[in-house]
């Protein structure tokens, strides 16, 4: 388990000095092993899956999920949501992560509608490629970005966290270990061990959800009008996008509804017992998104969408 092998994970304190070196990390190859395994035991590693996910960041975005996180919002969207609908409704996931929270979607309204769901996860950082020599591994992003170098037991984890307080300390020798291995292309003298998908069992072994690995911002032609229903979580704010890359987005979104199709856009603000999900609700009409409802004030992005209305 990389360098927990060696140190005491209880220890607050050594667990304060790891993170400011960026040598606490999750076990990589632990989530491999998590992926594979009995049906029995589905439950108890798809738990165990997304713990170790929790204070994982790739490219920026961070990828913490875990069951019951979005059970709330869930329960709201239900509430909210006109009725009736068709035998089979389709879902896209912004976002999703692992697929954890997708699947507890899935179940949630199959259980509570009674009719077919199938749910497709937009996502892009689905996956790390794995290189190995010796004692050495090695791992990129999607595109190719270093992502985490280990040696024996030692691992330096080369992803720079946004929210971290000790960006501007330790930050400036992070990216210079990033470029040098870049230009370098370490991987070029490994071997390749395949890619390691980000997928959380409970939701790869589930026939109706799949994934969609794509940017957000990329159009794709074969999404247009392909969707009763798409939800993003924790992905359109202003932590991590753009007033503009955000209302692209939206456009881009809604090209993908189904006529009287609806878009729900949160964030979840977090403390140590709770968490408060801040939301919005729209349907796809012929003059654009019509708002329905809002959970708790309402995204922080509802006056950018209104803006496009405005403009279109």
């Amino acid at each position: 388990m990389f360098f927990k092998i060696i140190y005491n994970s209880e220890n607050r304190k050594i667990n304060s000095v790891l993170k400011w070196l960026h040598l606490d990390h999750p076990s990589l190859q632990r989530l491999k092993q998590l992926s594979e395994g009995s049906p029995e035991t589905l439950i108890v590693r798809s738990k165990e899956y997304g713990k170790l996910l929790d204070d994982l960041w790739i490219n920026g975005v961070n990828k913490k999920t875990g069951l019951r996180r979005l059970a709330t919002l869930d329960e709201w969207l239900l509430s909210v949501i006109p009725k009736p609908f068709s035998a089979s409704i389709s879902i896209m996931d912004v976002g999703g992560s692992d697929g954890s929270t997708t699947f507890e979607l899935v179940q949630y309204l199959n259980e509570n509608l009674g009719i077919e769901i199938k749910a497709a996860i937009l996502e892009m950082q689905l996956r790390l490629h794995c290189f190995r020599r010796g004692f050495i591994r090695y791992y990129l992003t999607n595109d190719k970005i270093p992502f985490l170098l280990q040696i024996g037991p030692v691992g330096i984890l080369l992803e720079e966290k946004k929210c971290s307080k000790m960006r501007f300390v330790f930050n400036p020798l992070v990216r210079f270990i990033k470029k040098y291995l870049k230009r370098l292309c370490l991987e070029n003298y490994l071997r390749n061990e395949g890619d390691l998908l980000l997928k959380n069992p409970i939701a790869k072994e589930n026939s109706n959800i799949y994934w969609i690995e794509q940017d957000l911002f990329q159009f794709n032609q074969a999404l247009v009008g392909a969707f009763d229903f798409i939800r993003c979580c924790n992905i359109l704010n202003y932590s991590y996008f753009s007033e503009v890359q955000i209302s692209k987005a939206v456009q881009l979104l809604a090209h993908y509804l189904k006529p009287k199709g609806f878009l729900l856009v949160s964030r979840s603000l977090e403390n140590s017992n709770s968490s408060l999900h801040r939301a919005s609700l729209w349907v796809r009409t012929r003059r654009g998104l019509k708002h329905i409802s809002d959970l708790n004030g309402g995204s922080e992005i509802k006056e950018i969408v209104q803006k496009i209305l405005e403009d279109s």
